[in-house]
């Protein structure tokens, strides 16, 4: 499963990303375990920032698919 995240800030890898441990856990249970999170952050910040990570979760998604 390949969860695709976008948001307006930086939250991965900080102390900010719950989401990742709770849909892990939900998903876990319902059976899904081979879950890959991609990531397209910082949208709402430096459009410059924002265009590399939009390109950055393009090509991970295609190494995912």
């Amino acid at each position: 499963m390949v969860i695709l995240t976008t948001r307006g800030g930086i939250h991965k890898d900080t102390s900010r990303n719950s989401m990742n441990d709770y849909l892990t856990t939900i998903l876990g249970f319902l059976g899904l375990t081979d879950i890959e999170f991609v990531y397209a952050e910082a949208l709402n910040m430096d459009q410059e920032l924002a265009a590399g990570n939009r390109a950055s979760a393009l090509e991970a998604l295609k190494g995912v698919m």
